[in-house]
């Protein structure tokens, strides 16, 4: 949770003393963090979505299911927690073909918590250190794995809607 963060209580502190009316999170770390949205919204208008989605769509595992369920490709990988290194290893050369894979936090962003693995030693010198990673800004050391590619192409934007649906 942010409130364990000094980092994030401070953050919260400048955001509500300095910023008084309004505040959007941005992209990244404190963007996908459901608690920094409802601590913020005590005292100022959040822009940006829900607690609800971005619990949802802040957890990987979650935010696939539900990308899965509305028709959209995703990325290939398994579709839960992998709970130890040798699962992590037999996944990479069954299930999902092959090198190299990508090993990341279930939870969070900004890229904290991610490897890209090319080999066996590869998942097993980034086992540890992911889940350290995660367990370490964001409460939470669970890890999937999913092939990485190499050469990906994608387009980000935001949307900015009001409450009646009116976008900008």
């Amino acid at each position: 949770e942010w409130s364990t963060s000094s980092a994030s209580r401070y953050v919260v502190r400048i955001v509500t003393s300095h910023f008084q009316t309004h505040c959007c999170s941005g992209y990244g770390f404190l963007s996908e963090n459901a608690s920094f949205c409802e601590a913020v919204s005590e005292k100022a208008v959040f822009l940006g979505p829900s607690p609800q989605a971005i619990r949802q769509l802040g957890d990987k595992l979650e935010s696939k299911k539900l990308a899965l369920e509305a028709g959209v490709h995703v990325v290939p990988g398994y579709e839960d927690v992998v709970e130890t290194v040798e699962q992590a290893l037999e996944l990479s050369n069954g299930e999902l073909g092959g090198y190299p894979v990508l090993l990341k936090a279930a939870a969070g962003g900004g890229g904290k918590g991610m490897r890209v693995c090319w080999s066996d030693q590869d998942i097993r010198e980034a086992w540890s250190v992911s889940k350290a990673e995660a367990l370490k800004f964001f409460m939470d050391d669970r890890l999937l794995i999913e092939k990485f590619i190499e050469r990906p192409h994608h387009i980000e934007y935001q949307v900015i809607s009001a409450l009646n649906s009116s976008v900008a």
